[in-house]
């Protein structure tokens, strides 16, 4: 069994990940076995539109879901996204900052005065590896197919594209039973997205006030520490656990 740590940084990080993605110009050829050949066709028009996109900025809301809780946790804040970097900063219910820079993901609690700090390796780092990562990576790690109104509790509009994402990696399938994305098809942007995990929680993630190409200062994308905050490393010396 996986340290709870490890699978908190796995749902963090593959959130973080999906949220931001609209494909970015790395598909494969032909469509992946199994694809419907429309669908396939429709991903490709999205990966032109999400090619031309090179910073992002949003509002967003999260709503996350329990058996336990009567009431979902709802979180508001906003995302600032380009290249390799990408942050996001809650205001509610507490101030909370992730930050990815390609190499490491650091999450800052301003009030406990305590920064978590994660690397980023292998799969982790190719699927944190674009503020919009590519549809060509997730194909590697999930099987896409249209998303039913079940699935997203509406009908799309014809704008809007669905797609539902289930994970083939044996890692993600330890954490992840499906995701639902909702795309603004002509833009290549994500709206909003739903994670349902093998614990049945389910999180949704809702954008606002999306913006594309703003060239926004690179100083949107920096994290820096007060000299008084304690740097963990909850990775380091996490050994296999027994079940």
């Amino acid at each position: 069994m996986k340290p709870a740590s490890t699978r908190y940084l796995s749902l963090c990080i593959l959130f973080a990940a999906i949220a931001n993605a609209a494909a970015a110009g790395n598909l494969p050829t032909t469509a992946p076995a199994g694809l419907d050949a429309t669908l396939w066709e429709r991903m490709k028009l999205i990966d032109r539109a999400a090619g031309q996109i090179s910073d992002l900025t949003a509002d967003f809301e999260q709503q996350k879901s329990t058996a336990l809780l009567k009431n979902p946790i709802v979180s508001t804040g906003a995302v600032w996204a380009r290249g390799s970097e990408m942050l996001w900063k809650s205001r509610t219910p507490e101030p909370t900052i992730l930050q990815v820079d390609g190499k490491q993901l650091t999450l800052f609690y301003p009030n406990q005065k305590t920064a978590e700090i994660y690397p980023l390796s292998g799969q982790i780092a190719q699927l944190t590896a674009s503020p919009v990562p590519r549809l060509g990576d997730l194909l590697e790690h999930f099987s896409f197919a249209a998303a039913s109104s079940d699935d997203l509790g509406a009908q799309p509009d014809p704008n809007q594209e669905a797609f539902r994402l289930t994970p083939t990696d044996q890692d993600i399938r330890q954490h992840v039973q499906k995701v639902t994305v909702l795309i603004d098809a002509k833009a290549g942007y994500i709206l909003a997205l739903k994670m349902v995990d093998t614990d049945g929680e389910t999180t949704a993630l809702r954008f606002s006030n999306v913006k594309i190409n703003t060239n926004f200062e690179d100083s949107r994308l920096r994290l820096e520490l007060p000299a008084d905050v304690k740097r963990v490393h909850p990775l380091e010396n996490v050994g296999p656990q027994q079940p």
